[in-house]
């Protein structure tokens, strides 16, 4: 195909559930970023992250809630669900900037095809809690597999939409939204938990 600045791009016909497995991989990678990196900083500003309200006065952070949209959601979905599990173990003094947290991925596996347009992903990873008012830091393991699957691609949003509107648009643009989350052991068919498993 021949651009209309001469520039040249090879387009392989593929299946329309086909998704490449760096995709699979860095919407794992982005999802366990966004939920577990907090700062207590709302992402290029300078102001406090008060953190998101999702009922019965529980609180995530503004970046785990965008992170959010990557879950199924509606019914069969555990987006809600996972939501709850994260505000319960997400400590109160992180939305006064006392307490940070870092994910530090150490092991992402290619992607293993299930059927047509689904896959499973296993992570291997420690949340690290960071106590910046004295007290010792906490380190988590955080070892999950991921379930994902095939979903309709968004179309581009128009540059008058809202920042949230934005965000909403990049995180699903690949195409992809995860369905299951599970316990992961080194032992395939050990451990398997029950969908929304983001706790400890």
């Amino acid at each position: 195909m021949q651009l209309v600045n001469g520039r040249a791009l090879v387009i392989s016909e593929q299946h329309y559930l086909y998704r490449h497995p760096e995709v699979i991989k860095n919407t794992v990678r982005q999802w366990a970023n966004l939920t577990f990196n907090w700062d207590g900083i709302i992402p290029g500003t300078k102001e406090l992250d008060k953190g998101r309200d999702i009922g019965k006065g529980k609180r995530v952070s503004n970046n785990a809630y965008i992170a959010s949209f990557l879950i199924q959601s509606g019914k069969g979905g555990f987006r809600q669900a996972a939501l709850e599990a994260l505000a319960d173990i997400t400590p109160s003094r992180v939305f006064g900037g006392q307490v940070r947290s870092k994910i530090i991925i150490s092991y992402l596996s290619a992607p293993r095809q299930v059927k047509m347009g689904e896959w499973e992903v296993d992570m291997v990873a420690t949340r690290v809690l960071v106590n910046l008012a004295g007290g010792a830091d906490e380190e988590i393991n955080f070892n999950r597999t991921f379930r994902l699957q095939a979903v309709d691609i968004p179309s581009p949003q128009l540059n008058k939409n809202s920042a949230l509107e934005q965000q909403l648009y990049e995180i699903r643009s690949a195409g992809l939204e995860i369905t299951k989350i599970s316990e992961f052991t080194a032992e395939r068919g050990e451990g398997e938990g029950e969908s929304g498993g983001v706790g400890e």
